[in-house]
C-alpha cells in the first residue's frame, strides 16, 4: 500500500498563505505607485490624448443626430425648423432632469437615498413640469416606483365585526 504523504494539506496552506502574502504586497505597493503618480503633473501628450478622445466621442454624437434628422426632413416626416425647435426643448428638458437630480440628491440625503427613490422624486417633478413619459423613460430611464404602488392584494380589508 502507498504511504500518504501527511503534510501536503500542510504544505499547500503555507503556500497559499504566502501567495495571499505576496498579492497584498504587490497591492499596497500599486497603491503608492497610483498615489505618487497622481501628484506628477500631466504630460502634455496626455492631456492631447484626453482631448482626441472626448472630440470623438462629441463628434460622433453630433453626426448620428444629424444623421437622423436629415433622414427624417427627407422623408418628411418632419422640418428643419420642426427639428431646432424639439432640439431647444430637448435641452431644456436637459437641463431640467438635471437639475431635478442635484435637488433630489440634496433632499433624499447622497448616501440614503437609491436610484429608485431619486427616479421616483424626478419623475414626479418632470410630469408635473410637463414632460411626456415615453421620453421620461425612453431616454432618461426614469419611471414610476413600483414599489410604492399599492396593489389590490396588498390593501388589507377591515371585516366589520372582527
Amino acid at each position: 500500500m502507498a504511504k500518504k504523504n501527511g503534510g501536503s494539506k500542510n504544505t499547500k496552506r503555507n503556500l497559499r498563505q504566502l501567495n495571499a502574502k505576496k498579492n497584498i504586497s504587490n497591492a499596497a505597493k500599486a497603491q503608492t505607485v497610483i498615489k505618487e503618480a497622481g501628484k506628477k503633473p500631466a504630460s502634455q501628450l496626455q492631456l492631447f490624448e484626453i482631448q482626441r478622445n472626448l472630440s470623438a466621442r462629441v463628434d460622433s454624437s453630433i453626426m448620428s443626430t444629424s444623421a437622423i434628422a436629415r433622414l427624417l426632413v427627407k422623408n418628411g416626416i418632419i422640418t428643419w425648423d420642426d427639428y431646432k425647435e424639439s432640439y431647444k426643448r430637448m435641452k431644456e428638458e436637459m437641463k431640467f432632469i438635471r437639475e431635478t437630480t442635484q435637488e433630489a440628491i440634496k433632499h433624499l440625503g447622497p448616501k440614503e437615498a437609491s436610484q429608485e427613490d431619486i427616479g421616483s422624486f424626478i419623475y414626479e417633478k418632470a410630469i408635473a413640469f410637463g414632460m411626456d413619459e415615453g421620453v421620461l423613460y425612453g431616454i432618461f430611464g426614469v419611471t414610476k416606483t413600483k414599489s410604492r404602488i399599492i396593489k389590490p392584494n396588498q390593501v388589507k380589508v377591515i371585516q366589520p365585526g372582527k
